[in-house]
């Protein structure tokens, strides 16, 4: 009972039990009596209810009693958890911190990014959502900026709620960046779309190294043709790589977990390995051949060698072992011998075999006084036939050359194929013997008939080169020298001609007829290679259009620079093949990019002064157009002034002769040669380009940057479209747009790609 109920009861018990005034004496005394029974009833009423409230009252203490105990232990509690979480942020700070974990937090309905790390990279901690945008296409690697920027939008509109991504990001001019990124949506609006994001950014680039690594390791493992395997400390089989399987017979799953003691057929072979295993224990190696017993049933030799692997304690954790199959080694000792001695393909001797017989013929010489010469015979212009007609007719062509000087070419010590296309002959002389006359019947017997490749009847000129002993030297290496070098000089001159060595030869700069004949092997072998640098459209911010470079990839030298391999050319008649080289390849890049859809795509291809020269020059440039499909105006033309001035009336009407095919003519260099107003206004030429050296400073320069507006006027009042090479950072492109310039190429648009790095540009370009 609570107070309120308590009070009521009391007034109403008064009123209750109140004596009226008019009451008379006998009256009075029943009514005392009788009030004093009420009151005795009420005062033992009002105890029980005493009592009662007495006992709600302890009650209700011990209720707020124990409620301000439970709110006490909330509050402690509470403080503790208020504790803890300060510690864990502190410690979560802290850790970020050590790992450079960065936080990133973007409330997109407000507009706002921040960030913790990578601040050098990605800028400063908080951004404006179009700065951040701005920012990750600046800074992240072309090629993964394209998954970062479909995964981000996924989460935007509620297509994905949680993301892990690996992307590349600039950490200097030249390097790259590995960060993986894991991010949430928070919260979302009614239609799903994201409200505020949550993710962290760290550095993978030692992980993703590491992981190259591994994978490297394992492919090396995988692919190497020993057997190699991984054992525990009680000898059983950790892992085995498919060599070992194939070697063995037996599959890697069923080697899993057997002693190699298990699958050996080694005669006692627990303790052969026994005593293996001891010695590995002691010396940490062991190497010896064993007889083994394949899971098919057959016996095989094999040399097997087993390393340990130690922990960090110095205790053995794992062997590491490698096999390889000895079964073979007699027949591919014999099959060896015929490789070292003999041609493969025209079953003629090789070099190896040419060079024991042309020492033997020296030991005649110096015992018996019987001079010899060697003759060495070059096929001309061969890599063209391949190019043509393929590897596989090129070899068919190869074994008929052999035929024909085998069957021909009598009495001679030796005849071998010493290169791709090269032959060499030892033969004895004497004094009724003209090395002349040979010489001249080796090369009747190769030019003076026609061949059949493909179907078609062929001819073939060749070079042919000979040296004398002991006319000339008695030393083997420099008489092969000397009979290279008087190929050389044949090959220099045109070919298709004979040459004696001399003594004039040796004036000859052998450092370039090397250089001439590797080139001359590289246009063979396919070591060169066309790269394409792009020339940006100012007004449209654009590539579609490139210019073609080559580039000489030497199995030695590494990459050859133009300057170093094109005066060389030059000089000779490889100039001519080098272009249509480059002509052909630039043409069907082209087209090929536009089958893949990254549209029309105009290429630029320097011409030479030799092919300028050649008569031939048109019908061969309409060959390839017709060849490869593409659309003349998409071929340009690059010449420089000089080439055009030497003499200008011819080449007015080689360039007349060109157009008429209907492709464009670039004057290259301008500005470095003649500048002539004269030649500009009668030469069909289509645009002019700004040499480098007026590029270099024209933001610096006021005298560079008035030659630069003048060309530009110049070649604007000609219809000349303008384009400045060389351009490297962004002072100079904003002068060149601001003053009209049509187009520039240059570093700071691209160096000169690969076709396949030009291909992702172009497609870069097409999806941005």
């Amino acid at each position: 009972m609570n107070f309120g109920r308590f009070k009521k009861f009391l007034q109403r018990s008064i009123r209750a039990n109140s004596i009226p005034h008019e009451v008379g004496n006998d009256g009075l005394y029943e009514a005392l009596v009788s009030e004093k029974q009420s009151r005795l009833s009420l005062e033992k009423e009002l105890s029980q209810k005493a009592a009662e409230f007495d006992i709600i009252l302890k009650d209700r203490v011990r209720e707020l009693s124990d409620a301000n105990t439970q709110l006490s232990q909330q509050i402690a509690l509470r403080k503790q958890i208020s504790d803890a979480l300060v510690k864990s942020q502190t410690r979560l700070t802290q850790a970020m911190s050590a790992t450079r974990l960065g936080l990133i937090d973007w409330d997109v309905l407000h507009g706002q990014f921040y960030q913790s790390e990578f601040i050098d990279v990605f800028g400063s901690k908080e951004q404006g959502t179009e700065e951040i945008i701005k920012t990750l296409k600046r800074v992240i690697h072309p090629v993964d900026y394209i998954n970062v920027r479909d995964t981000l939008n996924a989460c935007l509109e509620g297509r994905l709620s949680d993301y892990v991504i690996q992307y590349r990001v600039h950490q200097d001019n030249q390097n790259w960046l590995w960060v993986e990124e894991c991010g949430k949506v928070v919260d979302m609006d009614a239609k799903g779309k994201a409200l505020r994001l949550l993710g962290t950014r760290r550095n993978i680039q030692s992980e993703v190294l590491r992981d190259e690594q591994v994978r490297l390791a394992k492919s090396v493992v995988d692919h190497t043709s020993e057997g190699v395997f991984v054992l525990d400390p009680q000898y059983r089989f950790l892992s085995v790589n498919p060599a070992l399987a194939k070697i063995t017979g037996y599959e890697a799953s069923v080697l899993t977990g057997k002693r190699i003691q298990d699958i050996s057929d080694t005669p006692k072979r627990e303790q052969v390995f026994e005593e293996i295993f001891l010695q590995v224990q002691a010396k940490d190696q062991w190497q010896g051949e064993l007889l083994e017993k394949r899971f098919q049933g057959d016996y095989f030799p094999q040399w097997t060698q087993i390393n340990a692997i130690h922990d960090e304690h110095g205790a053995i954790k794992y062997y590491a072992g490698m096999v390889s199959d000895l079964s073979f080694r007699k027949a591919a000792d014999k099959k060896l011998d015929y490789l070292l001695n003999y041609d493969d393909l025209t079953k003629l001797a090789n070099r190896v075999q040419f060079k024991d017989q042309l020492h033997r013929a020296l030991v005649r010489y110096k015992d018996k006084g019987v001079p010899f010469a060697l003759v060495m015979l070059d096929i001309d212009r061969f890599k063209q036939f391949n190019d043509s007609f393929g590897h596989e007719e090129s070899d068919r062509l190869l074994c008929d050359i052999a035929s024909r000087l085998s069957q021909n070419i009598q009495k001679v010590d030796i005849l071998a194929r010493v290169g791709g296309n090269e032959f060499a002959f030892v033969v004895g002389c004497s004094p009724t013997f003209s090395v002349q006359k040979f010489a001249q019947r080796l090369f009747q017997t190769v030019t003076q008939n026609h061949y059949e490749v493909a179907g078609q009847g062929v001819a073939l000129s060749c070079s042919v080169g000979v040296a004398l002993v002991p006319e000339h030297t008695q030393d083997i290496e420099i008489l092969m020298q000397f009979a290279a070098l008087a190929v050389q000089k044949a090959k220099f001159q045109g070919g298709d001609q004979i040459q004696v060595f001399d003594e004039s030869l040796k004036s000859f700069s052998r450092e370039k007829l090397e250089m001439e004949h590797e080139l001359r092997k590289g246009l063979e072998n396919g070591e060169l290679e066309v790269f394409y640098q792009p020339k940006l459209d100012v007004f449209s911010n654009t590539i579609h259009s490139v210019e073609s470079l080559v580039r000489w990839n030497h199995p030695s030298k590494g990459l050859v620079t133009p300057a170093d391999f094109v005066n060389i050319a030059e000089e000779s008649a490889l100039i001519t093949d080098l272009g249509l080289f480059v002509l052909r390849e630039a043409c069907e890049q082209a087209q090929s990019w536009r089958a893949e859809g990254l549209g029309l795509i105009s290429v630029a291809v320097n011409l030479s002064t030799r092919q300028l020269r050649d008569a031939d020059l048109k019908t061969m440039i309409q060959g390839i157009i017709d060849q490869s499909g593409i659309q003349p105006e998409y071929l340009e033309l690059e010449l420089t002034e000089s080439m055009i001035m030497e003499d200008s009336q011819s080449a007015i009407r080689c360039l007349q002769d060109l157009k008429s095919l209907g492709l464009k003519i670039s004057v290259d260099d301008f500005g470095t040669g003649y500048s002539s107003l004269s030649y500009l206004k009668d030469f069909p030429v289509d645009t002019l380009k700004i040499d480098k050296s007026f590029v270099d400073g024209v933001e610096s320069s006021q005298s560079q940057l008035a030659i630069v507006k003048a060309i530009i006027v110049l070649g604007h009042s000609l219809n000349l479209k303008v384009i400045a090479e060389g351009v490297e950072n962004n002072s100079q492109l904003e002068l060149l747009s601001e003053n009209g310039c049509d187009m520039v190429q240059g570093y700071l648009i691209s160096k000169p790609l690969c076709a396949e790095e030009m291909q992702r540009l172009l497609r870069k370009q097409i999806e941005a």
